[in-house]
């Protein structure tokens, strides 16, 4: 957010959007300790008592935010407050899981017929922006999924273990991220970014909303209409080789390739254009082994004195820390 270089010097753009989550420590976050939130204004959410604090930064000299979820002005600021103190609007009141009165703030990816799964609390923000040259409009969703309940339902291509309560994509506890784009990112083009909890590194983001209600998978039901734009996210490729790099968590030694940006690319869901994925830096090649570029991501990615499997980690391998990544791609329409 500061402007850096990669490893070879050459100076890397300011991104247009960023998303974090699970920040247990605000030291260093803007608009805590640090001065302000410089090029940046953003949406933040919390969901559950765990409060898993979601924030999407987004450059306010490039964007103007148009539509947001949730929608409060009161969210348009960082998370305040620890895991389990109540602070105002940024707080889920009686097991909600949407913004209410007395929570506006809280916004969780799953419906309220899915809370009671899950003990720690996933997230999510969304807004539609419009460039300030261009006039082009974009949507960008930054999230934090549960954990799967059924081992090994990230690890396989065809793992369509159940589907959420909505019934309208594999994915548990997704019935609330799936809606909330439908209805605020409906034919723009989506850039998605957070922690899947996805295991396998060839497992597409994409595959987690294909709907159980389709004719290829379910034949004897009418076909429905298709979450939009969700079902035309497209991964980039790594820089490091073939499939998603591996970047949870400094704790496990990088087993799962959970953190992903993916965008939406050609569709009849995406009429006003469609983002074409050119490129991903950051995480490990395989599981068990260290960040296989630490500077690609900037000069400082890494904290000084490290040990090899700490390189590229921003808070100097933290226990449960994870590698950063960072996706390119190309608008078109």
């Amino acid at each position: 957010m500061n402007g850096t270089t990669n490893r070879k010097g050459q100076a890397l753009p300011k991104p247009d959007f960023l998303g974090l989550s699970e920040m247990q420590i605000t030291e260093g976050i803007p608009g805590r300790d640090r001065s302000g939130y410089g090029d940046y204004d953003l949406i933040s959410s919390v969901c559950g008592i765990f409060r898993d604090t979601i924030a999407l930064y987004y450059k306010k000299t490039h964007w103007k935010l148009l539509k947001s979820f949730p929608p409060s002005e009161e969210c348009k600021q960082y998370s305040p407050g620890g895991q389990s103190e109540v602070y105002g609007d940024f707080q889920c009141p009686d097991g909600t899981g949407a913004p209410s009165k007395g929570g506006a703030c809280c916004a969780c990816t799953y419906s309220q017929q899915e809370e009671g799964f899950f003990g720690l609390g996933p997230a999510l923000v969304i807004g539609k922006f419009e460039n300030t040259e261009s006039k082009r409009k974009v949507c960008a969703v930054t999230f934090n999924l549960p954990d799967h309940l059924l081992q090994n339902c990230t690890n396989q291509l065809d793992a369509a273990c159940f589907a959420n309560a909505a019934m309208n994509a594999y994915r548990i506890g997704t019935a609330q991220l799936v809606k909330k784009i439908n209805e605020v990112c409906e034919q723009t083009p989506l850039l998605f970014f957070g922690d899947t909890k996805n295991g396998a590194s060839d497992y597409e983001t994409g595959f987690m909303f294909s709907n159980p209600y389709n004719p290829e998978v379910a034949s004897n039901v009418q076909p429905c209409r298709q979450p939009a734009p969700l079902l035309s996210l497209r991964d980039p490729p790594s820089t490091i080789g073939t499939g998603q790099p591996y970047t949870c968590c400094k704790n496990q030694f990088f087993q799962f390739a959970s953190d992903r940006i993916a965008a939406s690319g050609p569709s009849w869901a995406s009429v006003e254009g469609y983002f074409h994925p050119k490129h991903l830096l950051g995480g490990a090649r395989e599981t068990g082994a260290p960040i296989a570029e630490p500077l690609s991501v900037g000069i400082e990615a890494s904290c000084p004195d490290v040990e090899e499997m700490d390189k590229g980690l921003p808070c100097c391998g933290e226990y449960a820390e994870h590698a950063p990544v960072w996706g390119f791609f190309q608008l078109f329409r």
